[in-house]
């Protein structure tokens, strides 16, 4: 291992270098003579900073040798680029081309930064080391020419593991990175903000969502129920302890609970939310799905903050009274609920039926609706099918009577009006409205397709609509995947009419097999929807030589609709199936 002598004086020999040790660490850098014979029209305070800019700084005595020879052989190549530049009379003989630092890697990471440096330059690039301090700490800095710059950033947006991100790519990077801090700092702080029993209530919220709700949405959740719960714990004291509940405080107390039931529906692994009415006590709970609870009524109880409960202890809801009626003078002596589906042709309503599955949409418009009518206006809330697709929508519209579009194919639509000041809307208007519902709904379900909707009292509200759902022939196919809840299987053999891979049927023009019609009208297509031979337009079929698909047929036939299984694959199946001659 050689001395510390031996080292400083090997790298002093090589041009242009100079070294110093002091305390165990190494600094490398070019000499300050060296520098003010290549620029001579810069001052020492310059040429010192260029120094201390390029100076290389490390404990590692073999590593300090190795940087001053990379260093005296890029000073040595600039110095002749300088002078031929000079001899051919450039005018920037003093100074080195105008260059962009295109990387800056940190000092302990010499290796990566050493095979940057030798990529480049095995691309016909013309680097050179950029060495110094920033930002308090020692880098190894690469710069090129400006005008290679350009063929880099294209190298960098085509290969970015190789040639490391585009610099827009990198300031995306620390845009993200400086957010998620930012976030992180203010997660910390709303943490800081809870009790003990809060924070425990956060990580129960996690747990028992089965990690859907992220601590940021379970806190967001938490904001929204303890205010709510603060509330309704403040209502519970004025209810048992003050003067009891005047009518408009009974009126904003409903209001919370309807809130915190609705916010209960989206909170994932709560089946509803329990109330108490007892304030020696939390009085509001959550019933988990899991059954988790902490309290004798099987719920878990909502933590409340002592301080919120603090700021709360005068109040009379005075605010939310006058709230309360402000809305009802906006929301005039007339409201409008328009129930609206629009497609009708997915698998839901394939695998339910169409009468059934919407009229289980409209069932679940109507309890929405008992919900949210009091204080809805102009809103609009989505509806989804069995498997979770938005496929219309629930709207409360106050004011002039809404201008509808016209209604698609397929499509179904309950339009109600609400007059407030009727006997039957007086009292409890979004119960009367939500039933309203309810009785389309079974209208719908029995086939229903122009009707009145009535009111308690038998008077007519509104009405309802369902239009014919949209040919399943395109073009001369059957559209297979809104065809899946009604296709039957041919019988094969001597008296089948089934034809190789033209197996299924599908009835159309009324045909409902399994009502007694005995025939109807129907195409034999194969899985794909192309229509057999003769079929062109549909055949009288006797229900005798079809029957329903069972569950495996089923699925089986999905996997080629939707794409899982090819039409050869599926088809190879039948052909293996067969017995051999």
């Amino acid at each position: 291992m050689a001395t510390v002598k031996a080292t400083k004086d090997a790298i002093k020999a090589l041009p242009g270098m100079t070294a110093m040790h002091a305390d165990g660490e190494w600094r490398v850098t070019v000499n300050l003579y060296r520098l003010s014979e290549r620029y001579p029209d810069k001052d020492t305070a310059w040429c010192e900073e260029k120094q201390e800019a390029m100076a290389y700084y490390t404990t590692d005595a073999d590593d300090a040798l190795a940087t001053a020879q990379s260093m005296s052989k890029q000073w040595m190549e600039q110095g002749k680029n300088m002078e031929k530049n000079k001899q051919a009379g450039n005018d920037q003989a003093q100074e080195t081309p105008a260059r962009d630092r295109v990387y800056d890697i940190p000092n302990g990471y010499r290796d990566s930064a050493e095979t940057m440096f030798r990529r480049l330059q095995h691309q016909g690039f013309t680097p050179e080391w950029d060495m110094g301090e920033r930002k308090g700490q020692f880098m190894l800095g690469i710069t090129i020419p400006q005008n290679e710059t350009n063929q880099l950033r294209e190298l960098q947006k085509s290969n970015p593991a190789t040639w490391g991100n585009h610099p827009d790519v990198e300031a995306m990077l620390d845009k993200n990175k400086q957010e998620m801090e930012a976030a992180s700092e203010i997660r910390r702080a709303r943490l800081g903000a809870l009790t003990p029993d809060q924070r425990e209530f956060i990580e129960v919220l996690h747990q028992q969502s089965k990690d859907v709700l992220h601590v940021d949405a379970a806190l967001d959740v938490n904001d929204k129920l303890h205010e709510l719960a603060a509330q309704h714990h403040r209502l519970a004291q004025i209810s048992l302890s003050e003067s009891g509940l005047s009518k408009a405080q009974e009126r904003v107390q409903d209001e919370v609970e309807k809130e915190i039931v609705l916010l209960a529906q989206e909170i994932p692994g709560v089946l509803e939310p329990k109330f108490m009415y007892d304030p020696r006590g939390t009085t509001v709970g959550l019933m988990f799905e899991s059954g988790a609870h902490n309290s004798l009524n099987g719920s878990y109880k909502v933590p409340l903050n002592p301080e919120r409960m603090k700021e709360l202890s005068k109040e009379n809801f005075q605010a939310a009274i006058e709230a309360l009626e402000r809305a009802d003078q906006e929301r005039g002596a007339t409201q409008y609920v328009v129930v609206t589906i629009e497609n009708t042709a997915n698998a839901a309503f394939a695998d339910t039926g169409r009468e059934a599955e919407s009229a289980r949409i409209i069932r679940s418009a109507a309890d929405k609706l008992e919900d949210v009518f009091a204080r809805a206006q102009n809103e609009e809330f989505p509806l989804r099918d069995l498997n979770g697709n938005k496929v219309g929508q629930l709207q409360v519209v106050s004011g002039p009577e809404p201008k509808l579009p016209e209604l698609p194919e397929g499509g179904v639509r309950i339009f109600i009006e609400c007059n407030l000041e009727s006997d039957a809307y007086r009292e409890d208007p979004g119960s009367e409205a939500a039933k309203s519902l309810r009785d389309a709904a079974n209208q719908i379900a029995e086939g229903g397709v122009a009707f009145p909707v009535y009111d308690t009292n038998g008077n007519t509200v509104g009405h309802g609509i369902t239009r014919d759902a949209p040919s399943l022939e395109r073009d001369g196919v059957i559209d297979m995947s809104a065809a899946l809840g009604d296709v039957y299987l041919a019988d094969d053999g001597y008296s089948g009419i089934a034809d190789g891979e033209y197996r299924y049927v599908i009835p159309t023009n009324g045909f409902e097999p399994g009502y007694h019609q005995g025939e109807g009208d129907a195409w034999l297509v194969n899985a794909k929807g192309e229509k057999a031979p003769g079929y062109e337009e549909p055949q009288t079929v006797r229900e005798t030589s079809i029957r329903a698909l069972n569950a495996d047929e089923r699925e089986a036939l999905r996997d080629v609709v939707e794409g899982r299984v090819t039409f050869e694959d599926f088809e190879r199946r039948f052909d293996e199936s067969e017995p051999t001659p």
